[in-house]
This record gives C-alpha cells, sequence and structure tokens, in this order.
C-alpha cells in the first residue's frame, strides 16, 4: 500500500475517531470481490488519515504491524485501535513532544516466551534543552545503557547467580557504556542479517527499475548494462559476481516492515516507539511560526537529571556499575527507569521495582502512566488559570488584597524574566552588550522604584485622615458609651420613656461601633499596603545593588562574562526567591483568613485545599527544592482542580488565592531552574 506522504498537516484525533466509527459501521453480506474492494478501501483511507495525523512512517509501520499485506481483510475495531496505537507510539505520545525542553523514552519491545527470550528490546532516555536561541549552547544527554568491551574496567559480580542452570549467562555482570545517540541505538535493534538482506532488497530493485527503463530504450541487454551501472552498490552484499534476474527478484522481495527505517547511507535500524515528558519550568512549543514560550508547571527537573546521566557515565568508566542483562538496576530498562527517577517521576506515579530483572516493556507502560499523569496535571493548571481569569473579571471587593498580593508575584516574576531574557541574549553576544543590558536593568529597577515611592506619599496622607477619622469614630463611641452607662443606671427608676431612650441609645450605639470596627478594618489595610510597599522597594534595592555587583564583575572579566555563571548571579536569584516566597506566605495567611470567617459548609469543602495550602507554605518557608516544591504543587493542583469543579461551588475569594498560589509554583519553579542553568 503507497500512502501520500507528500502533505504535513495534522488532520486532527477527530477525524481518525470517526473514520474508526465509520469503518466498523460497514455493512456486510454483499458479494466476496465487493466486499474485498470495500476493505481495501476503508484500509487505504484510514493509512491516509494516521498518516496526517502521526507522520508516513508511522502509519506505514502501523499498517504493517497489525494488517501485514493484507490489505483487502476486514477492519475490526481491534484492529484499528491497535494500529493507532502504534502510530502513536512510533511518533511518540504525550505533549510535550512539540516542546524545546523535553525528554523522551525510546523504547524497543521485548518479546520472549517464558525464558525464551527471541528479542532483548531496549530503553533508552534523551534529555533536550533546544530552548535557547543560541544553538550552540543547547543542552543534551543521552542514556542508553549497553555492555561494554572495555576490558579495563573491573565491575562486581554475583558469581552465586552467574552459575544458575539455564539463566546464569542473562546475570552475568560486564563493564558498561552508554550509546552515544538514538541512530546508533535504532542500528543496533537489528541484526545484521536483516540490515544486509534490506540493503539486498534496496540495491536489486534499483537494478531491476534500471534495467526496465534501459530495454524500453531499445538496449540489446538492458540487465547487463543495469549491472554494471549499479555496480559499487552491489559490491559486499553477497550477490556474486553474475546475479541472475532470478537472483535479483528474489532479493527484491524483501522490504522493509514495521518500524525499520534507513538510518544513514547503507546501514538500516529500528524506530523506537517515543513516550515524552516535558522539563519543568521556561519552556517553548516548536511551531511553523517559530517558538512560541510558555512555563511547565509540572515536569520532571532538568538539572537532577543531567547530574544523574554525568554520574551514571562516569561510575561505568570507573566499573562502580556494569550491566547484566537481568538486573534490577543495571540493564538498560533499569537505568532507563533511574534516569526517569532522578528527575522526579515518583511524584506523578511512584515506581514499583522487579523482584528479579526489569525489562524494557515494563519501562514502557511506566512512562505511559508517567505521560499520562503529568499532562494531565498540566491540564487541571491550565483549567485553573481559565477559571482564576474569568474569576478576577467579576472578583468582589474582598479580594483586593488577594489581587495586591498576587501583582506583586507577577512583578516579581515579571523582574526574573528580564533577567533571564537577557542572561540568553548576552550568551551570544559580545561583553560589553551584556553588561550594557544589565545597566539598562538597573535603570528599570530604578524606575520601579521612583514609582512605588511616588506611591507612598498619598498613601501616607490616606493612612493619617483614616487615623483621625478612626480617632473621631473611637472618641464618638467613647462619648456615647459614657451616656449610656448613665442613662442604664438611671432606668430602673425611670419612666417607660426614658427605657425606651435608652433602646434608642443602645442601637446608635452599636452602629457607631460598627462604623469604628470597619474604619479599623479599612485603616489596617491601608497600613498593610504600606508595609507591602515598603517590601518590595526593599526587594528592589536589592536587586538594584545584585545587578549593580553583577556589572562590576563583568566589568573586570569581560571575556569571561559572557560565557559563565558569575557568584552574583545566584544571589540575584536568592533574592527573587525570597520575594517570592513572601508572596506565597501572604497568599496563605490571606487565604486561611477568608476560610476561617466563612460558613460551616465552606470550612469542611475548603479543608483539604487549606491542608494543601498549609503544605505549599510551609514547604516553601523551608527552601524545599524543584522536587518536595513540585509534589506540594501536585497537592494544591488537584485538590483546587477538584474544588472548582464540584458542588457546592467553593468561596470565590478563597479559591482566587489558592489559584494565585499555582501561580507561585509557577514562578519559584522557573527561579530554580534559572537557577540552575
Amino acid at each position: 500500500m503507497r500512502l501520500d506522504d507528500s502533505g504535513s498537516a495534522a488532520q486532527g484525533r477527530g477525524v481518525v475517531g470517526r473514520l474508526k466509527d465509520w469503518i466498523v459501521s460497514l455493512p456486510g453480506g454483499q458479494g466476496a470481490e465487493s466486499v474485498k474492494q470495500d476493505n481495501m478501501k476503508a484500509t487505504a483511507v484510514f493509512a491516509q488519515a494516521l498518516a496526517g495525523e502521526y507522520g508516513f512512517k508511522a502509519a506505514a509501520a502501523a499498517v504493517d504491524r497489525v494488517i501485514g499485506r493484507n490489505f483487502d481483510a476486514a477492519l475490526d475495531k481491534a484492529k484499528i485501535d491497535k494500529m493507532v496505537s502504534v502510530a502513536q507510539g512510533l511518533s511518540g505520545l504525550g505533549a510535550a513532544r512539540s516542546l524545546a525542553r523535553n525528554v523522551c523514552l525510546n523504547s524497543w519491545a521485548r518479546e520472549s516466551s517464558g525464558l525464551n527470550i527471541q528479542r532483548s528490546g531496549h530503553s533508552a532516555v534523551a534529555i533536550s534543552n533546544g530552548l535557547s536561541a543560541n544553538t550552540w549552547s543547547h543542552e543534551k544527554q543521552y542514556v542508553s545503557w549497553w555492555p561494554s568491551t572495555n576490558d579495563s574496567v573491573q565491575v562486581d559480580r554475583n558469581r552465586l547467580l552467574e552459575k544458575l542452570p539455564v539463566v546464569g549467562d542473562y546475570f552475568h555482570a560486564r563493564p558498561a557504556m552508554s550509546a552515544p545517540d538514538y541512530d546508533s541505538d535504532r542500528g543496533d535493534e537489528i541484526s545484521e542479517k536483516t540490515n544486509i538482506n534490506l540493503q539486498r532488497g534496496e540495491a536489486a530493485r534499483e537494478v531491476l527499475r534500471s534495467a526496465a527503463r534501459l530495454a524500453s530504450e531499445g538496449r540489446a541487454d538492458p540487465l547487463a548494462d543495469a549491472l554494471k551501472k549499479h555496480a559499487d552498490d552491489l559490491k559486499g552484499l553477497e550477490f556474486g559476481d553474475n546475479p541472475t534476474r532470478k537472483d535479483l527478484e528474489s532479493a527484491a522481495k524483501f522490504f522493509a516492515r514495521d518500524s525499520q527505517e534507513l538510518v544513514s547511507d547503507r546501514q538500516w535500524g529500528a524506530a523506537a516507539e517515543k513516550v515524552f515528558f516535558p522539563l519543568a519550568g521556561r519552556n517553548g512549543e516548536h511551531t511553523a511560526q517559530g517558538l512560541i514560550p510558555q512555563t511547565t508547571l509540572f515536569g520532571l527537573v532538568e538539572h537532577d537529571m543531567l547530574a544523574d546521566a554525568r554520574q551514571l557515565k562516569d561510575d561505568a568508566a570507573h566499573g562502580r556499575i556494569g550491566y547484566s542483562m537481568f538486573s534490577t538496576t543495571q540493564n538498560c530498562a533499569a537505568i532507563a527507569a533511574r534516569s526517569l527517577q532522578a528527575g522526579g517521576s515518583n511524584i506523578y506515579v511512584p515506581f514499583e521495582a522487579s523482584w528479579i530483572t526489569e525489562d524494557p516493556n515494563k519501562t514502557y507502560d511506566y512512562a505511559r502512566q508517567l505521560q499520562g499523569a503529568i499532562d494531565g496535571l498540566n491540564g487541571k493548571a491550565d483549567g485553573i488559570k481559565k477559571f482564576c481569569d474569568t474569576a478576577w473579571q467579576s472578583a468582589p471587593a474582598d479580594a483586593d488584597a488577594i489581587r495586591q498580593l498576587r501583582d506583586a508575584l507577577h512583578e516579581t516574576a515579571n523582574d526574573q524574566a528580564i533577567f533571564a531574557q537577557a542572561k540568553q541574549l548576552a550568551l551570544g553576544i559580545a561583553a560589553d552588550q551584556r553588561i550594557d543590558s544589565l545597566r539598562a536593568e538597573v535603570a528599570d529597577r530604578s524606575g520601579k522604584m521612583d514609582q512605588a515611592r511616588s506611591l507612598l506619599q498619598p498613601l501616607d496622607r490616606q493612612i493619617r485622615a483614616t487615623e483621625k477619622d478612626v480617632g473621631d469614630r473611637q472618641k464618638a463611641v467613647d462619648n456615647k458609651q459614657k451616656a449610656v452607662d448613665g442613662m442604664s443606671r438611671s432606668a430602673k427608676s425611670s419612666s417607660p420613656h426614658a427605657a425606651a431612650r435608652l433602646a434608642d441609645s443602645k442601637a446608635e450605639l452599636a452602629e457607631r461601633q460598627d462604623e469604628l470596627k470597619k474604619g479599623q478594618a479599612e485603616l489596617n489595610d491601608l497600613r498593610g499596603q504600606r508595609s507591602r510597599l515598603d517590601t518590595r522597594i526593599l526587594a528592589m534595592k536589592d536587586e538594584r545593588r545584585a545587578l549593580k555587583d553583577l556589572i562590576e564583575e563583568r566589568q573586570a572579566n569581560p571575556l569571561e562574562a559572557a560565557r559563565r555563571k558569575l557568584g552574583g548571579e545566584d544571589d540575584y536569584y536568592a533574592k527573587l526567591r525570597g520575594g517570592l516566597a513572601e508572596g506565597v506566605t501572604g497568599l496563605a495567611h490571606a487565604f486561611g483568613a477568608r476560610a476561617s470567617g466563612l460558613d460551616t459548609q465552606q470550612q469542611r469543602l475548603l479543608a483539604p485545599l487549606g491542608q494543601a495550602v498549609q503544605d505549599l507554605e510551609r514547604g516553601v518557608r523551608n527552601g524545599s527544592d524543584m522536587k518536595t516544591l513540585l509534589s506540594h504543587a501536585k497537592q494544591l493542583v488537584q485538590t483546587l482542580h477538584d474544588a472548582i469543579n464540584g458542588t457546592p461551588a467553593p468561596d470565590r475569594v478563597a479559591a482566587l488565592a489558592a489559584g494565585a498560589l499555582v501561580q507561585a509554583c509557577e514562578f519559584l519553579v522557573v527561579n530554580d531552574q534559572d537557577r540552575h542553568s
């Protein structure tokens, strides 16, 4: 079957689903030839839809693996589901497939029956960071565990297991190494015999096509001429000196099957089934219009995965870890699972270690669960953002304090983004330009400080006026209280008219006391704004000082400045994190205060969310690393998502406070990523 691979536009999963429904519902009972024609048409249409959605290679492999060359056989639901699954796997599962920062598990399935292993399979992990515009700075690590032929390295061996009958060789420990890249693994996942046969098939078909063209031109011996023309292509392919047409036609029947694909000029390989996971923090989606920046809250932790990958390779080079086909710690599947766990996969889906050995199929199944869990959490986080965006448009005045805290967080995050952009820009330009960009940031902080200071004077005037108003109200309450006390002492012997006057005075006293409370609340809010503004100004002063220190360091080391991270950056990121942590504490307290004033039903409803908020605030205050932060963020997002999508609806102000904390988690994750980049 030939698929048209000229189009690159995705069809959309809805098309595949509708085609599946149509094919499964095709009527039977017609003539045999008519049924075959309908079956072939249905197969062709569905295969073309798969190609549009998952790519030509993945679609062709799906057709080949599920129905082979039997194109006129009926397609049922099981076959269609299997074809979709195969195409998805080879194209790559997961929303992170198009992201600039991601992790990919490459998996080649193990095929076995009991202890009889027909194909061992393989697992490997690729860590990629292509976010920077400077391609030379892109970070990549490939972890693919194989036995090494380096006899100079000695590894620990379990002699007892190696002596077991039948399976002892599987436990034999050897020196280990990591394959350099995916292309190397693709080539290793196909036998040398199959590779030769595929090369022979390609070469034979080319000779026969050439002979047919020469025959149409009237050549006397077109086959001999074609063999002479392609003599170099046939070398080393076991055709002998004078292959016959029968030899060529026999070889030409050997086509690439399933996931087999050309790796290089004459080297064939097998494509892996792929599962993609995002890396937490700053990210971007590759589109036809270029890279669209975005932030990924939930994902794996890049710097921990990179550190573990480097440690693994160093340990292998020094014999501290080896390779055994049967192992829970040092075969390809175990190492791939270890790499995912180094990135924090257990936060989302706990990995259950095997008793005897890990295998690629189990690691692949785990990866699919992990991908679903991470993508699901990011989907919930996006849903919370949309909910908050809508809710803020009609938020009550009670949410103003939370809005101010949220805005302060966004200001800090914006400062962080500006610095990150300047840092990225500086990697590819001269050091003096980087210094200029830092000077611009200093000017930006100075401007923001001036703007913030300009708010202090009118705020102080408002505070003084409110203090005077509260004082006047307090005096009025005190005077009224004295009057009521005097009337109360004489009311026992007074007339009914006096008793009525006393009741009116008490009501007036209560009214004035309420006015006093409102005035005091307004005064406390203004003082809180003043305190937060002071804190913001001090934070900007610290940021400006840190930036000036960076400029001084870069001026002293202009060449190194464009290439390395200096100590001042860590101080700068620490100050930014401190500002974010203060925002988290403020929002957590605002949530608690709001929840405590609600009715019993709302308090019960918000109790799980309140626990998640407390855990997050405590973790941030204690300086949690990214993995711990992601664990708290997971709890917060799950409970908030359930609350806003449940019945009865949670208090809107409390939900907005929790939603702002979800955004704070994003900012903190980005801060941690930037600090380690």
